[in-house]
């Protein structure tokens, strides 16, 4: 079944000082998802090159400011879990990473993964490994929660990478969240998954991949089972999606899925870094147990920049508070440039 892919296009016309003053026409699109109805807007502006960030003040000062994340650190000071969470030394850890409570949790299941020892991590410098490590350890973080409480259902994985992304500290870190209710944005997914369920007997995910693989446009290619493509209605300049079809909860996901998770993960980071792009969101949408017969496990990468030549932040007031997106890059150019990276 066809997904329905809306999007309009809008003329402006004015007279241009840049045309010496003759009457010009621009022309954007307005994009609506095809799964969560979001809008975005592309727009008719020539995107400059990022150059590449003097990162040396901000990394100075994180370190003099001192890290509760770096490995001596950590045991003197960051959180434990309660000895009733049964947690050997209070905290989880796999390789170099490491689990302990949020000390400013945003539910009542919060938790903090430290992805890596180093203090500071380029992004193409997350190899699969150290990524895998961190899935693992979250992974593990909720299987200790299922345990402690039989009725959660929900789990995310976000990271907020470099304080531009809204990161606290320069220390690459997850945050883990189990909310007793769906975020926001994850409701509308879930919505949309189940009431086209309940009509096509078929997953939208498993839709959503058919038509743009074979649309060909956005389809960027696939880490094994993951299928990665550059999302129709982009909340950013560039949002990449990651699908997982099998009807998985992460406590069942093998060490495999997470392990393709994470090279799909790191190709993207890589082509971040080739763009000078040193800020970045993402987010794991995923569950604790199957709870809908359509609904697969989705993870969305979006960068966070700062547009030359002053610096321009990139969220405005149409995401603050009219809840759309402006993006400067077409979703199909994003995808032609990124796919070189997945071949």
């Amino acid at each position: 079944m066809t997904l329905r892919f809306t999007k309009e296009l809008q003329t402006a016309e004015f007279e241009s000082p840049f045309n010496n003053f003759k009457k010009v026409q621009m022309v954007g699109e307005v994009r609506q998802c095809p799964i969560t109805g979001y809008v975005s807007r592309l727009v008719p502006f020539r995107f400059k090159p990022l150059e590449e960030p003097d990162l040396t003040p901000l990394l100075k000062k994180s370190i003099s400011l001192g890290c509760p994340f770096c490995p001596d650190a950590i045991p003197r000071k960051t959180t434990r879990f309660i000895e009733d969470f049964g947690v050997d030394e209070g905290r989880i850890t796999k390789g170099e990473a490491v689990v302990f409570p949020n000390a400013f949790p945003y539910d009542k299941y919060s938790a903090v993964t430290v992805i890596s020892r180093a203090h500071y991590v380029p992004p193409a410098s997350f190899d699969p490994k150290r990524l895998l490590d961190a899935f693992l350890a979250s992974q593990a973080y909720f299987v200790k929660i299922k345990e402690f409480e039989s009725k959660v259902v929900y789990a995310y994985v976000n990271w907020n990478y470099m304080p531009q992304a809204g990161a606290g500290l320069v220390h690459p870190h997850f945050q883990l969240l189990v909310p007793s209710r769906p975020t926001h944005y994850h409701s509308r997914l879930i919505e949309s998954a189940e009431r086209y369920y309940q009509i096509h007997k078929e997953s939208i995910f498993e839709a959503l991949l058919e038509d743009e693989k074979k649309e060909g446009h956005r389809y960027v290619g696939n880490s094994g089972d993951w299928e990665w493509l550059s999302a129709f209605a982009p909340r950013g300049n560039y949002e990449f999606w990651g699908i997982l079809l099998d009807d998985l909860s992460v406590l069942d996901m093998e060490p495999r899925h997470l392990e393709e998770l994470s090279v799909g993960i790191n190709r993207i980071l890589r082509f971040f870094e080739e763009k000078n792009i040193h800020s970045y969101n993402m987010a794991l949408y995923t569950y604790l147990e199957p709870f809908s017969p359509g609904y697969r496990h989705l993870v969305s990468l979006v960068p966070r920049m700062n547009l030359p030549p002053t610096g321009i932040s990139d969220i405005n007031y149409f995401d603050r508070l009219h809840g759309e997106s402006l993006s400067f890059i077409p979703p199909e150019v994003a995808a032609e440039d990124l796919r070189r990276f997945f071949k």
